[in-house]
């Protein structure tokens, strides 16, 4: 008894330590699934700036996967282009990036600024996987014009459709904030139409009293207070 009791009261002084710690936020751990890097490194910086103690982990994955660490309790908090209305869920819009195409240095898109959507009319297209919040956004905006492109390809990479539209095989999509720069490659925005992806920050409602979500959230509301502040788009 006396060995139990012992354990017991040592676990309890250990569990009081880090009841305290975790009060301050000077310790603790936040994991977050998100559906691209760009949407949520903005955010995991400014936390780290506020929580330099707080351990942070990142899962990469699709819509469908992130969804599910949220619900599976696998993640606290889910960065997603596109969610539907769920009562278990808190959502809060977070920011928009418009969809642009880019296309080889040496199509005749390349020496401009913007293009029409009809003018995609039998283009050879490189599209990303079914379930890409990006493809449903661009497809939608088609559908409005009733230009067709002539389907290439569907990839479900990023880097593999850059190289594919290098390599001269069609061209492509993109949401601006994930277009890297190349050489080779030249993006070209779109006019006449709103295409756009999205960020949102999702956690279940049930979970969004828990003291470090709660700081991850301020930290988002004030994110965008000051994106609002500078004139961008939540």
């Amino acid at each position: 008894m006396l060995a139990i009791t012992t354990r017991l009261f040592a676990e309890e002084d250990e569990a009081l330590a880090f009841l305290e710690q975790s009060r301050e936020l000077k310790t603790g751990r936040l994991s977050i699934s998100a559906v691209g890097p760009f949407h949520v490194t903005e955010m995991l910086a400014a936390f780290n700036q506020a929580y330099p103690g707080i351990g942070l982990a990142v899962k990469l994955g699709n819509s469908t996967e992130v969804l599910d660490d949220l619900f599976d309790y696998k993640c606290d908090v889910a960065v997603l282009a596109y969610i539907d209305e769920d009562d278990r869920l808190l959502t809060i819009p977070y920011r928009r990036h418009p969809v642009a195409v880019f296309v080889r240095r040496d199509h005749r898109f390349a020496t401009r600024d913007s293009i029409r959507l009809a003018e995609l009319e039998g283009e050879p297209m490189i599209v990303r996987e079914r379930g890409s919040t990006t493809r449903r956004a661009f497809e939608e905006a088609l559908a409005v014009t009733g230009a067709k492109p002539r389907l290439m390809m569907e990839i479900g990479s990023r880097e593999a459709i850059r190289e594919a539209v290098i390599h001269g095989l069609g061209i492509s999509y993109v949401s601006e904030a994930e277009f890297v720069p190349d050489q080779d490659l030249k993006l070209v925005r779109i006019e006449e139409a709103e295409v756009y992806t999205y960020a949102h920050v999702v956690v279940l409602k049930q979970r969004e009293s828990s003291r470090i979500i709660k700081a991850f959230l301020d930290i988002v509301h004030r994110a965008r207070n000051a994106l609002d502040g500078r004139g961008g788009k939540p």
